[in-house]
């Protein structure tokens, strides 16, 4: 019994220190101490409390082990950059499946009580990111406390996750999570106004497990059209200012349509298997300088690249390091996800796997087209909630196959 009580606390203190220093102090930390590796060590911490306790039948984590490690050992046999840019962004990749399949296997849950204190930890966290970091505005507050706008974004974002994985879920609490959502718009990032219009059509189209099936009856078809339609309609100011205006100069393209001009050339030389770890549009790529910008005289059509900047400040371009083996296997990991939802919303007779499922991967979508928060601080809590959604569906699931037995 004492046993179980450490282990439940320990689970709640990652959960915890994750979301607090990892997320919300990470670019405070980061400034006063100089430290900017504090996801990794919550991750390491993670990893080895799941060698020592995890569920070692998690075959799914094998297979993630198996295809990180072998593209390691490709990196380091045919490298495109140094052996420790080809290390440094071999963690910044593998970080979040770790956080993700190692929360899996350890079955991480909070308790009623848990989840009460979190919640309220969350509305309190809430009031400040209204006022004085939303309503006081960009320039100060978000910039200085959160590092950037869109990071303000996503840790919004991530206490909406948070709150609604402690709430009870309904009305009421479908409400003050949408709320803390709408914060994000103080950002002024198109990115948000997207999350948010995403959020809406998937809370307010599928509210029962039966909508599920039609999933694309008539109806929702026009409506999630019409919701596409505002998500673009607001974003197509950095739409254009990226992908449209900036690469109308041929001398001088603006980095993020470059890196992905530049993807694709990179994957016909190395459609297979791609260039490995620490070649292309991540930070490692960028703080080690891989020769590839210059093997493709990318610095020649932008200036943003020769002054090495926005580098890493894309993520979908970096698939071009795995190629297209690593690219299904990107699409596979997304696929068993939704599908899991589904099953288990089927199975349980609740949509909220399968909803929450669905958001979190527009999510990470959304935010790979223009940033690389998949790899991030913020990017690892996200897949750290995720994953204790699905160990909540799971025990459900669980409880009702053992009653059909028992039956």
């Amino acid at each position: 019994m004492n046993l179980q009580i450490s282990h439940s606390s320990l689970k709640f203190s990652l959960v915890f220190l994750f979301y607090v220093f990892g997320v919300l102090l990470y670019e405070i930390i980061a400034s006063v101490f100089d430290f900017t590796f504090t996801d990794e060590l919550l991750a390491s911490a993670i990893f080895v409390y799941y060698i020592f306790y995890g569920d070692k039948r998690e075959k799914e984590y094998y297979i993630c082990l198996i295809f990180f490690f072998f593209y390691l050992c490709y990196s380091l046999i045919f490298p495109h950059n140094l052996r420790r840019a080809v290390v440094s962004d071999f963690i910044m990749q593998i970080k979040p499946y770790i956080v993700f399949y190692s929360a899996l296997a350890l079955k991480i849950a909070l308790t009623p009580k848990q989840k009460n204190f979190m919640r309220l930890l969350c509305l309190a966290i809430s009031v400040f990111l209204l006022f004085p970091a939303g309503l006081l505005g960009v320039d100060r507050w978000q910039y200085d406390f959160f590092g950037h706008y869109s990071r303000f974004a996503t840790a919004c974002i991530v206490t909406g996750l948070l709150y609604y994985y402690c709430s009870s879920r309904d009305k009421k609490s479908v409400v003050i999570t949408f709320l803390i959502w709408a914060l994000s718009i103080f950002s002024l990032r198109s990115k948000a106004f997207g999350f948010c219009a995403m959020a809406l059509c998937l809370f307010f189209l599928w509210r029962k497990t039966k909508n599920i099936e039609h999933l694309f009856s008539f109806r929702n078809v026009v409506l999630i059209s019409i919701v596409v339609g505002v998500a673009i309609f607001v974003a197509w100011e950095k739409i254009s200012y990226y992908f449209v205006f900036g690469g109308e100069d041929n001398t001088n393209m603006m980095a993020r349509p470059i890196l992905y001009v530049g993807a694709f050339e990179i994957l016909k030389d190395y459609p297979l298997f791609g260039t490995g770890f620490g070649s292309y549009a991540t930070y490692a790529s960028e703080l080690y300088w891989s020769p590839l910008y210059m093997q493709y005289k990318l610095v020649y059509f932008s200036y943003d690249i020769m002054m090495h900047q926005y580098v890493s400040d894309v993520w979908f371009p970096a698939l071009t390091e795995v190629g297209l083996v690593g690219i299904g296997f990107f699409l596979a990991f997304w696929y068993k996800r939704l599908r899991e939802g589904s099953n288990s919303s089927e199975i349980i007779k609740d949509i909220v796997p399968f909803r929450i499922t669905i958001l979190v991967t527009a999510f990470f979508f959304m935010e790979s087209v223009a940033d690389s928060t998949i790899t991030h601080n913020r990017g690892a809590m996200v897949f750290f909630i995720l994953a204790m959604f699905i160990n909540e569906s799971r025990r459900e699931v669980a409880k009702i196959e053992q009653e059909k037995v028992e039956n």
